[in-house]
């Protein structure tokens, strides 16, 4: 009874916890000098956008933490980054890529 009173005492305000919209969103780096690029991405994400983007932020953001060339590009198996023409668009470009184990039975046990 107590926990009750105090919980109407204090006026709970409603919160909805679902809808409201989204954002989606590309965040290069981050390193001790500091974050690079944030890029807004508007509507669905296509391998040409990520590609458009890295071309755009990557490189800028290195040459804004100063961070030279002792850097390594991580990103996950998703198809568009997996793309021929960004495997291509990195290797074009020296980007020094992560390798990322993709989530298959084997690798989770």
């Amino acid at each position: 009874m107590a926990l009750q009173q105090t919980c109407q005492e204090r006026n709970p305000i409603p919160i909805v916890k679902h809808g409201g919209g989204s954002i989606m969103l590309w965040g290069w780096c981050f390193a001790a000098g500091g974050t690079g690029a944030l890029h807004i991405i508007d509507g669905i994400m296509r391998m040409e956008n990520y590609v458009d983007i890295l071309k755009q932020h990557l490189k800028t953001s290195v040459r804004k933490l100063k961070i030279g060339h002792k850097w390594v590009f991580q990103m996950d198996n998703d198809p568009k980054h997996t793309s021929k023409d960004v495997a291509k668009w990195l290797k074009d470009n020296k980007v020094k890529v992560l390798e990322w184990p993709s989530q298959t039975l084997t690798s989770i046990l």
